[in-house]
């Protein structure tokens, strides 16, 4: 038997990306209906494609993501305006070896750390 060349190799890949997408759906579906979680956790793969289908559901998933966009683009135009006035206001005033030690320390922190900061 005679080994895969390279574009034999990348000729099933996409069958490799459908067989794993198959089983995956496959386990999804059967551990649904084996009920280890209750529906309202663990919802069968029918049951969640059928919901696609309803356009009562889609309209409302449909608005709901128009509302997150704009939520998310009105936050940004925020932070850009706040970020660009604090970035003025700092160099304006030659005050940018003070916050530089600060901004180093607070640069050196992981992202998920900002999270309950941003929360509150």
């Amino acid at each position: 038997m005679q080994p895969f060349s390279s574009s034999q190799y990348k000729s099933l890949k996409p069958v490799k990306a459908l067989v794993s997408f198959t089983i995956l759906i496959l386990v999804w579906e059967l551990v649904a209906r084996a009920r280890v979680y209750p529906s309202y956790i663990l919802p069968s793969f029918s049951e969640v494609a059928g919901c696609f289908l309803d356009g009562d559901y889609m309209r409302i998933v449909l608005e709901n993501a128009v509302l997150t966009v704009i939520r998310a683009g009105a936050g940004f135009a925020v932070g850009v305006v706040v970020g660009i006035a604090l970035g003025l206001l700092v160099v304006g005033l030659k005050i940018d070896e003070y916050v530089q030690p600060i901004a180093s320390i607070l640069f050196t922190l992981p992202t998920v750390v900002w999270v309950p900061l941003l929360l509150l």
